[in-house]
């Protein structure tokens, strides 16, 4: 047998490293600038994000803006026992609902917020097949105190409760005309049954008003301190005492309640600006 060990090759071998590459100068070139190249990149987006952040508002805290608006929204008042009245005359049913229009405006100390609101509300106008006219409207002045559970630079969300006094108005007309009804204590329904050319009787009642809303600051540039406000409120109106009627100076005898009650959801704009906190 042949033990001679096997022949070597003598053809040159090439060895394989993991991780290594080609040695061609036209790929080492480039490499050595990479590291160059990143930090030239992170050196501008660092710059990029510091002029992003200057014109941007900061995230400091900030107190509630102050806000001054105009308000539309819906509203509604008791009328089961005035219509009840109102059939037995010879007139015809007037609406539950109505849309208000207001105005007012809140300032904050800290985070409570006081303010003050004028609503306006109408009622409608109805008229029967003979003739017979009757139209109610309602308004009412509040002053109002809350509390900003949130605040942002763009935002408020806040609770409010409103307090205040406010007439409701009923004017009742018969085309045959003749006399209006007198007498020293008028009841209610001898004003409807006469009420000549035109009567106008004048509820005055108690409101309370508890509501959340949320108010949007639209600032024209990011240094701004005002702007244009938008909110949106949900409440209740809550009259707890009887309406007290008068007609032509004196007490009304026998008269139905009529305040407001119910929620409503009021739309608003306004004005506003707030003053960033230590």
């Amino acid at each position: 047998m042949d033990f001679r060990p096997p022949a070597k090759d003598n053809k040159p071998t090439t060895a394989l490293v993991v991780g290594s590459s080609p040695r061609n100068p036209q790929y080492i070139h480039p490499m050595r600038h990479c590291h160059r190249i990143a930090a030239s990149a992170a050196l501008v987006a660092l710059a990029v994000g510091s002029a992003r952040a200057q014109d941007a508002p900061t995230d400091a805290p900030v107190a509630p803006f102050t806000n001054v608006f105009l308000a539309l929204g819906n509203t509604f008042t008791n009328v089961d026992a005035l219509n009840a009245r109102f059939s037995a005359n010879s007139y015809d049913a007037i609406a539950g609902h109505g849309f208000s229009i207001g105005a007012g405006g809140y300032t904050p100390y800290g985070r409570a917020l006081f303010g003050a609101e004028y609503h306006s509300a109408d009622f409608g106008f109805e008229s029967t097949d003979v003739g017979r006219t009757n139209r109610m409207s309602s308004h009412y002045w509040l002053a109002a105190a809350g509390y900003a559970f949130f605040t942002s630079w763009h935002f408020n969300i806040y609770g409010l409760l409103g307090a205040g006094i406010g007439t409701t108005k009923i004017t009742v007309s018969d085309p045959s005309g003749g006399p209006a009804y007198s007498s020293t204590s008028p009841l209610f329904d001898d004003i409807l049954a006469n009420p000549g050319s035109s009567s106008v009787l004048t509820g005055t009642y108690t409101i309370f008003q508890p509501s959340l809303g949320v108010d949007y600051l639209m600032l024209r540039t990011a240094q701004s301190h005002m702007g244009v406000t938008f909110g949106m409120r949900i409440g209740t109106s809550i009259s707890p005492h009887r309406t007290s009627w008068t007609y032509q100076g004196r007490d009304v005898v026998g008269a139905p309640d009529a305040g407001p009650v119910g929620g409503f959801l009021r739309l608003s704009v306004g004005i506003g600006g707030f003053k960033l906190t230590p």
